[in-house]
């Protein structure tokens, strides 16, 4: 993480609403010490959100493009 600050390349973290395995202020934080980040949250998706609604994921992906 401490890297993050130097990032000069846009970053969203895109994350599961309901991932179990990683919590949602892991990426919050990491968006936080990150430069211009963003956290795009996919609700009802857990910690494999491309798997369980590739839809919604994909549509994702196109907006941060």
């Amino acid at each position: 993480r401490p890297r993050l600050k130097d990032l000069a390349v846009p970053i969203t973290y895109l994350h599961g609403e309901l991932d179990a395995q990683i919590p949602l202020e892991v990426p919050r934080s990491c968006a936080a010490e990150t430069p211009g980040a963003r956290v795009h949250v996919l609700a009802g998706c857990g910690h494999v959100p491309h798997q369980e609604n590739p839809r919604a994921f994909t549509a994702a992906l196109r907006e941060i493009a």
